[in-house]
């Protein structure tokens, strides 16, 4: 699993900043584990401003997860719906093989 960030001031700054080895099975649990402890390493805890994943329910479970780590059920990000943007490239892709199936 990458974990990516981005720093926008005026350009967009990204660099990886955790490759982490993911054995185990891919759980909203377990992805939730590996993405709490990237923002403790880190120090990310108040800078997040959202988190692309692509849309298996597994993600769903996972935001769902890091929304109530991070403490945001006030005005700002009311639900992990507001934290969670939906990968624009993976729904592309799934539309148009679903387009080349027919």
């Amino acid at each position: 699993m990458l974990i990516n960030c981005c720093f926008p001031d005026g350009k967009v700054h990204g660099f990886g900043i955790e490759f982490a080895e993911f054995p185990e099975k891919h759980t909203g649990r377990n992805i939730a584990d590996k993405v709490i402890h990237a923002i403790q390493e880190y120090g990310l805890k108040g800078k997040i401003t959202g988190i692309v994943v692509d849309n298996a329910s597994n993600n769903d479970a996972a935001m769902k997860i890091i929304t109530q780590h991070l403490g945001l059920n006030d005005s700002t990000f009311p639900n992990e719906e507001e934290l969670h943007f939906r990968c624009f490239g993976h729904a592309k892709n799934l539309g148009c093989k679903g387009k080349l199936e027919i």
